[in-house]
């Protein structure tokens, strides 16, 4: 590697971005294994727990929980939270357990509200009294580990024995190819989303319009598929495959 010379303030500067990057990829290694053995708890506790929320969606999580696991997913951190307050105004703070990987350290938040670092943000309150069981979305903060892109999030709901809510399993890491280039058919948590536009389409999957649609759903981008919601993407969905029949510029 070669660089240029640098004055003692850059070079010094330039220890401590490395000296932070190596301390994130050792945290990340030390607690792999502690990081799938949290995940594994997480897929018992959806699967043998009483959670007030529908059976299929549970069943998709764990699906997509375990397809994660099955390498498709590097993780890089995790944390907990339990969430205190109300619907409106309630927030996520850390829970007494440890962090793993990345978030092992307490100074790393991954998530802002404009330049201030935060637990909660509408989106993540929102999901915590929707209906589903996790949320995929993107961190605002970027990965110091394998790519300098901006880490994958995967939040998953937690409840107490009684079956109330209690905060967020919250994961970083990133996607692996796969989660790129397999059919959204393929991946759990895609498939249910897709499926369901085609069921609301009205469209056999099988002749010429239903094809369309479903080669609309595969061209989409990906990141955007798993973050935007079933409604937001059949709405973009149709559009673009009206696109395809009657090309216009046209901003979605």
């Amino acid at each position: 590697v070669h660089v240029p010379r640098l004055t003692a303030e850059e070079a010094k500067s330039l220890t401590e971005r490395l000296r932070k990057m190596l301390s994130q990829v050792r945290a990340a290694v030390i607690d792999w294994k502690r990081m799938l053995a949290r995940l594994d708890q997480a897929i018992s506790e959806f699967r043998y727990s009483a959670v007030p929320l529908d059976k299929k969606s549970v069943a998709e999580a764990i699906a997509f929980l375990e397809w994660l696991r099955d390498d498709n997913f590097t993780f890089l951190g995790m944390r907990e939270f339990k969430y205190v307050g109300g619907e409106e105004s309630g927030s996520l703070e850390r829970a007494d357990k440890p962090g793993l990987g990345i978030l092992s350290d307490p100074d790393v938040l991954v998530l802002r509200r404009g330049t201030e670092a935060v637990t909660t943000t509408p989106e993540i309150r929102a999901f915590l009294h929707g209906p589903e069981p996790l949320i995929v979305t993107k961190a605002n903060a970027k990965s110091l580990v394998h790519r300098r892109i901006y880490l994958d999030y995967v939040g998953v709901k937690t409840y107490t024995a009684k079956g109330a809510l209690a905060g967020e399993l919250r994961i970083v890491g990133l996607f692996t190819s796969t989660a790129y280039t397999r059919s959204v058919m393929k991946i759990p948590y895609l498939r249910s989303k897709a499926e369901t536009i085609i069921a609301k389409s009205g469209f056999n999957p099988n002749d010429h319009s239903g094809k369309a649609l479903i080669n609309v759903l595969e061209s989409y981008p990906r990141d955007e598929f798993f973050q935007v919601p079933v409604p937001v993407l059949r709405k973009h969905a149709n559009a673009i495959l009206g696109l395809v029949e009657r090309p216009r510029i046209r901003a979605l």
